[in-house]
């Protein structure tokens, strides 16, 4: 499944606390989209949304009613919830508005959600919020290095490429969620 974002990403971090974290001027136009590539890049690579904000998952679903991902391995209508921190389930329809029942087992890591009578759909959309419930001063710092790293190469380089030269993606580590359908 994959999700996407309904509203743009709010950084946890502050322009200010970039510009201070770079001695440089609070005004400079550059630091606000740095901040903001470099917290999608965490996001992304932590598969964790970090301030509350609603997603929408869409799952094509075949004919035989389970996705088949090798000629001997099937899924059955269970999906790991990417971009986790679930904070609420707000709607679950099938082939564009039938309401679907299903059952959600929140306090796993990713999010869990088992969609009921899935077999006769032919698409299935799953509504989110999202959210890490405090964002640990560990990511913040993160952000500020990815986004410095990108400040200081004025586009000479992508935002996971900065996550890993800038060394933030190691204290990504004990926070990175792996989904595995």
């Amino acid at each position: 499944m994959q999700a996407t974002p309904q509203t743009d990403t709010v950084s946890p971090v502050a322009v200010a606390d970039l510009a201070a974290f770079l001695s440089v001027d609070v005004s400079d136009p550059l630091l606000e989209g740095m901040l903001q590539a470099a917290t999608d890049a965490v996001i992304r690579h932590i598969n964790h949304d970090l301030l509350e904000r609603e997603w929408v998952g869409i799952v094509p679903v075949p004919q035989s009613g389970r996705l088949q991902l090798s000629p001997s391995i099937y899924a059955w209508p269970m999906f790991e919830l990417p971009y986790t921190g679930l904070v609420s389930v707000d709607a679950v329809t099938g082939n564009g508005d039938e309401v679907m029942e299903y059952t959600i087992e929140a306090s796993r890591r990713p999010a869990r959600i088992t969609v009921h009578g899935w077999d006769r759909l032919s698409e299935l959309r799953i509504e989110y919020t999202a959210a890490m419930s405090t964002v640990p001063a560990a990511v913040k710092t993160a952000i500020l290095m990815a986004a410095g790293f990108l400040y200081e190469m004025r586009g000479g380089c992508e935002a996971s490429d900065a996550l890993k030269k800038s060394g933030a993606a190691g204290l990504l580590k004990p926070y990175r969620v792996e989904v595995s359908l």
